[in-house]
């Protein structure tokens, strides 16, 4: 069994284990999201992240065999798993273009793939919904997210993308394969938002408690 990621912030995705706290600023109706704390206080660039799993195992599993081992048919169980999860919302964020976590030039040549872009290549097919390949970058080299906290993390992708295309007025959902801190989405969101883009929503396959 996959670890689901169920009751969570509507913003961030984080899990919420006790009876969320619903977002006073909307009217109390059906549509009202379920906000953290933090989202409450300090609100993403993004309108929503769909994370359907927790990255526990065998989900973390799977994200290493792609990202580290090369065994990209996890891109593909992957795509599968969240293009289904993205279907089963139908108040989800529509898109006009995905656009996946860029890599820098020299991870991409260490790499020699992308596995967020490989991902999206699977919810494109089944969302029919266009790739956009181009239109950001990866400017800086930055030391792997996984070794720093919070607030490194911060520091280490600001300003890290460039968007290189035009965006402007373009619905875009940013995809990536876990949801750590959100700084990397919200690095990349911040990017898209002054380039012109109209609104932003983060799906990835799973997010860290």
């Amino acid at each position: 069994m996959l670890p689901v990621n169920g009751n969570c912030c509507a913003r961030c995705a984080l899990p919420l284990p006790q009876r969320p706290t619903p977002d006073l600023t909307r009217q109390a109706d059906s549509t009202a999201q379920i906000l953290c704390g933090h989202c409450l206080t300090s609100p993403t660039p993004f309108v929503e992240t769909i994370a359907p799993y927790l990255y526990r195992p065998p989900v973390d599993y799977m994200v290493k065999r792609l990202k580290f081992a090369g065994e990209l048919k996890y891109s593909r169980i992957i795509g599968e798993l969240m293009s289904r999860a993205v279907l089963a919302r139908p108040d989800r964020y529509q898109p006009d273009i995905l656009v996946a976590v860029p890599l820098h030039q020299q991870r991409l040549r260490e790499r020699g793939y992308n596995q967020a872009e490989q991902v999206a290549t699977i919810l494109a097919k089944r969302l029919a919904i266009s790739i956009d390949r181009r239109s950001t970058i990866r400017v800086t080299a930055p030391s792997p997210q996984a070794q720093l906290g919070a607030r490194a993390r911060d520091l280490n992708i600001k300003r890290a993308f460039e968007v290189v295309g035009d965006v402007r007025g373009k619905r875009i959902a940013i995809i990536d394969d876990v949801y750590t801190t959100g700084a990397t989405c919200r690095s990349l969101a911040n990017s898209l938002h002054k380039a012109g883009a109209a609104g932003i929503a983060v799906w990835v396959f799973a997010r860290t408690p």
